[in-house]
């Protein structure tokens, strides 16, 4: 899978290039590997579909630090 994204965090994608991933309809691995999940974000694979992150995986969901600091997984 190869993306033009500059940014490979996937909660600073923007919409249209979330969307663009879920068109390619990346299989898991390499979605896995191609984008990481936030740094203050302690939920083990959190990006996996079905037992990720929820918040993380909704496709039209802005997500920032602010949105997960009342998370159990959060870390300082």
């Amino acid at each position: 899978m190869e993306f033009s994204f500059k940014e490979r965090y996937w909660h600073k994608l923007t919409d249209e290039e979330r969307q663009e991933v879920y068109d390619s309809n990346p299989n898991i691995f390499d979605f896995m590997n191609e984008f990481k999940q936030p740094d203050w974000c302690n939920y083990p694979e959190a990006l996996t579909p079905l037992f990720g992150c929820s918040s993380l995986n909704k496709k039209d969901t802005k997500v920032c630090k602010e949105t997960c600091q009342g998370c159990d997984e959060y870390k300082t």
